[in-house]
């Protein structure tokens, strides 16, 4: 699925997982974070980004974010 669709999604709503298979860079998964915690959802990642990334992205959603190790 293409980010935009995502993003379509988490505007609606939807809880949201980026499974390690997908193909969203890091700093797309960031503006889906932060549409689906404005929309009261959470996002779980799977996906292996850099660990700074991930800490950008639990900054910014706290406890709506849930991290696969």
């Amino acid at each position: 699925m293409h980010h935009t669709d995502v993003q379509k999604i988490a505007k609606l709503g939807a809880n949201i997982v980026i499974s390690d298979e997908s193909n969203i860079h890091h700093t797309d998964a960031m503006k889906i974070i932060e549409i689906a915690i404005e929309n009261g959802a959470t996002v779980t990642i799977e996906k292996k980004y850099h660990h700074t990334d991930i800490e950008k992205m639990a900054k910014v959603a706290g406890n709506k974010l849930t991290v696969k190790i």
